[in-house]
């Protein structure tokens, strides 16, 4: 009777795989930039934009962490999925900022419902079938899907969008579809559910993190990391564009710099066993800085479409290290609301700095946004990891 409900359960692997593809599968990531700009929007209304996303997942962030853990990860991931569909819908016939502001009410919503929620479900899932140790190697292969499907969505959406600006709008919306459609196919693992009422499990989580010193470094780290190189994507498009890159070649940058990377990032937890936690933790921020000095410092595309590439390994091999980290040291029951208030953190650090970099990069050029990230990246790890490092030895440290 046992093994077909294990086998159930461990099928949450392959179907978290298939969701995460289709849900990265983003075809706009290559032109959303430039297709903000043909309707006149300027640096600091698309920084608005992207303020007004963060602004509802401050809001909804714990919220809907404290929901997934008390009514489960799976209805949690369906939410997201209607929130998705809604919110594409708007995107492809939307013409205007206001348009466009109401389209990222509904992403906003979608992405607080998933956040945190299809990673406790996989590894409560891993928990129940007694795999707990594939979870790095599962979230790092998650990761690199999601890079290819980044990498993939950028080179058709480049493609349609030299067609008809719309098209890749049109055909993600349909994309958003099926990957609600795959929400429905998980099953939900039996885990020890949060029997305390919204506000007080919420309270007991912060409880949770204030008294242990790893789980507040990783996310304050993270947190600023992360935010930055969110920011940092606004003006990678620009930048392609001032070396007088076609715009339908943008999908094969964009393919270049996030599947190779993708690769190399599925062995993650490899190459943290082979340098060690603590180098991996000074060498990402300091590889971001570099990257971002140098891409506000060069208008030539070879150099740019290195830096672009070395960017995406950095901050993306960050996530299933961090993620591994938080899952292992949380319980099932709060699981989903501690990484909740990791995303909470680095939204509230996305809308402080990121009007304050539209707001350089309309007065000057993107070049100084990325300047001004270089330091900012800089200047915080440095900080972050001298605090830390500074009595510590280890994460199996408690």
């Amino acid at each position: 009777m046992l093994l077909p409900f294990f086998m159930k359960i461990y099928d949450n692997v392959y179907k978290y795989y298939v969701f995460i593809t289709l849900r990265n599968l983003f075809l706009l990531i290559s032109i959303n930039i430039l297709y903000y700009q043909n309707f006149g929007l300027s640096y600091k209304q698309i920084m608005l934009i992207a303020m007004i996303l963060s602004g509802v997942m401050v809001l909804l962030e714990l919220p809907s962490g404290v929901f997934a853990d008390k009514y489960g990860r799976k209805l949690s991931i369906i939410l997201s999925g209607i929130f998705l569909v809604i919110g594409a819908v708007l995107l492809a016939y939307g013409s205007g900022f206001w348009m466009f502001a109401l389209s990222m009410v509904f992403m906003g919503v979608s992405i607080s419902f998933q956040s945190g929620a299809d990673s406790a479900l996989v590894y409560d899932s891993l928990l129940a079938v007694g795999k707990v140790k594939e979870y790095k190697r599962i979230e790092s292969t998650g990761t690199a899907l999601k890079l290819a499907g980044f990498g993939l969505g950028g080179l058709i959406g480049a493609y349609l969008f030299s067609i008809n600006i719309r098209l890749p709008y049109y055909v993600y919306v349909g994309i958003c579809v099926l990957t609600l459609i795959a929400s429905f196919t998980f099953e939900e693992p039996k885990i020890h559910r949060a029997e305390s009422t919204h506000w007080k499990h919420l309270g007991l989580s912060f409880k949770f993190i204030k008294n242990q010193r790893e789980v507040k470094f990783l996310i304050l780290y993270s947190a600023l990391i992360t935010a930055f190189a969110h920011i940092s994507h606004r003006f990678q498009q620009p930048f392609l564009a001032s070396t007088g890159l076609d715009v339908k070649y943008f999908g094969l940058v964009y393919l270049l710099i996030l599947v190779i990377p993708a690769i190399i990032i599925r062995y993650t937890d490899l190459i943290e066993e082979r340098f060690g936690e603590r180098i991996m933790l000074i060498i990402i921020p300091l590889l971001i800085t570099i990257n971002f000095l140098i891409l506000g410092m060069t208008k030539n595309l070879l150099v740019g479409i290195v830096m672009l590439f070395s960017f995406h390994i950095a901050s993306e091999m960050l996530l299933p290290i961090i993620k591994t980290y938080l899952n292992k040291h949380v319980e099932s029951d709060m699981r989903a609301t501690v990484l909740s208030v990791n995303s909470f953190i680095f939204h509230m650090i996305f809308i402080v700095f990121s009007f304050f970099i539209g707001w350089i990069a309309d007065i000057f050029t993107f070049a100084q946004g990325f300047l001004a990230l270089g330091v900012l990246v800089g200047i915080t790890s440095v900080i972050t990891l001298y605090i830390w490092f500074n009595g510590r030895t280890s994460f199996t440290s408690s």
